[in-house]
């Protein structure tokens, strides 16, 4: 069962949009268990997720080798090949997104509801300094193996 937590974990990864993590922890459960096409599904979405289409194709197929009926992996290699006979032909820069800026008093903290204009603004401190919030992430290795 080693191989369905690489995989659960990999889903995890790709939802939360940590493509690297993602394409790694699919990677090792196809190492963990090369006869799992589900495995092969993972990781050819998880490389279709980050770009690397030739490399999703490659999965797709060798997932198809092992499991040649499964539904997912037919539609995946689909998607892969048509992703990449459309992909442009030169590296596009990553856009860098910046969170939108807080209205003033929309604060829950110090004073909130009152006429304190020092109001600490949501996920910030009292110094205008942003909160840092780790992200938690769950396996629930039940009798579903889901994620949650």
């Amino acid at each position: 069962t080693q191989h369905v937590y690489f995989s659960n974990r990999s889903a995890a990864y790709l939802g939360l949009g940590k493509k690297k993590k993602a394409v790694a922890d699919a990677r090792q459960c196809t190492v963990v268990n090369p006869t799992w096409g589900k495995g092969f599904s993972r990781l050819g979405a998880a490389l279709v997720a980050s770009g690397k289409f030739a490399e999703a194709v490659s999965a797709f197929a060798q997932g198809l080798a092992v499991d040649p009926t499964n539904a997912q992996l037919t539609a995946g290699l689909a998607q892969a090949q048509a992703a990449l006979g459309s992909a442009p032909v030169t590296k596009s820069k990553k856009k860098e997104v910046t969170p939108p800026p807080v209205p003033s008093g929309a604060g829950a903290g110090v004073g909130a509801g009152s006429d304190d204009t020092t109001a600490t603004p949501p996920g910030g401190e009292e110094d205008g300094t942003p909160k840092v919030i780790e992200e938690i992430m769950g396996i629930d290795l039940g009798t579903t193996y889901s994620c949650v």
